[in-house]
């Protein structure tokens, strides 16, 4: 009964990154309704910065995306791994000396 609903949560795992993207993208192509309805050209509405710096400015947030994607995945699996498989049992409690410093007091 557990596999099904274990299966979805795992699923999961990547939506808040994905919502999060979804959210740019939507708000990104909505700041430009006015070139939809041709209300501005787009010429007009052209940047000033040469090409090739959008093309850097691009590579470079895909690049770092990439690196936040695959630091996210790895600390993922490192945490699965640590986390042990269900049923396993628990590592013992390690052993303190009693409170107060004097024992037998």
């Amino acid at each position: 009964m557990e596999a099904p609903l274990l299966r979805v949560l795992v699923a999961m795992t990547f939506s808040g990154w994905v919502a999060t993207l979804a959210g740019w993208y939507v708000t990104e192509i909505g700041r430009q309704p006015f070139l939809v309805y041709d209300v501005l050209l787009t010429r007009d509405a052209a940047s000033a910065v040469p090409a090739p710096l959008i093309g850097l400015s691009l590579s470079m947030y895909l690049a770092l995306y990439a690196l936040l994607l695959s630091a996210y995945v790895s600390v993922v699996f490192y945490l699965a791994r640590k986390s042990g498989m269900p049923g396993d049992p628990l590592p013992a409690p390690a052993s303190r000396p009693p409170l107060g410093g004097m024992a037998g007091a």
